[in-house]
């Protein structure tokens, strides 16, 4: 019910994409949100009634860059572990808050020429 009342009442549906997983409850690894989540996301929308015409998705364009603490010399990393934080978030230890700090677009403009040059 309350759905079909947003439908009527609003002229499009604002959602937002996040550069990062937040309150994980499986391996406390870093990662982002891939294609598959962010199409996921959208499904349920349209899976609720809403039009496709309707949704509008914010993208973020910033970064993150983690500290893994299974790093090493000898490392052939599949993943980047993370330290869970001392301060549970909403009751999860493992979130996007976890010494991750993140970057503006511009530092990974300037990133990415560093590494191409």
């Amino acid at each position: 019910m309350i759905m079909l009342v947003l439908l009527l009442l609003l002229t499009f549906f604002w959602v937002m994409d996040y550069n990062v997983r937040s309150q994980v409850f499986d391996r406390c690894i870093a990662n982002g949100n891939g294609y598959m989540d962010i199409m996921h996301g959208l499904q349920q929308y349209l899976a609720m009634g809403v039009p496709a015409k309707k949704l509008i998705l914010g993208a973020n364009w910033a970064g993150q860059a983690w500290r893994c603490i299974n790093e090493s010399p000898s490392d052939n990393l599949e993943f980047c572990s993370v330290r869970a934080g001392p301060n549970p978030f909403r009751g999860v230890n493992c979130t996007d808050a976890n010494g991750a700090s993140q970057f503006s677009f511009a530092d990974a403009q300037s990133i990415m020429r560093n590494r191409l040059t």
